[in-house]
């Protein structure tokens, strides 16, 4: 596994203070990564706000086309508290 320690901000604005990642398999068109990571005050990411408010039961995937970033949730359960974090980001 990769650590990193990193200050500056992360896509949303929020300090990184710790990073891992594994990158698990790859090929010439995909890969599959295992990160972890922990976020300072500020805005988050959407993975990491629907990790903290869901229960056990989420499944994600991402994909990431230039500057612009496609998140897809498969949540067990209710995703009001997640919409209601987001905006106060925006």
């Amino acid at each position: 596994m990769l650590s990193a320690t990193r200050t500056t901000g992360g896509i949303c604005g929020a300090t990184i203070t710790k990073w891992q990642y594994e990158i698990l398999s790859s090929n010439a068109e995909s890969r599959k990564i295992y990160s972890l990571r922990s976020e300072g005050d500020g805005p988050k990411l959407i993975p990491l706000v629907a990790t903290i408010h869901t229960d056990d039961g989420l499944i994600m995937s991402s994909e990431q086309c230039g500057n612009q970033f496609d998140w897809r949730l498969l949540v067990n359960g209710t995703t009001g508290k997640i919409h209601e974090k987001i905006r106060e980001n925006l």
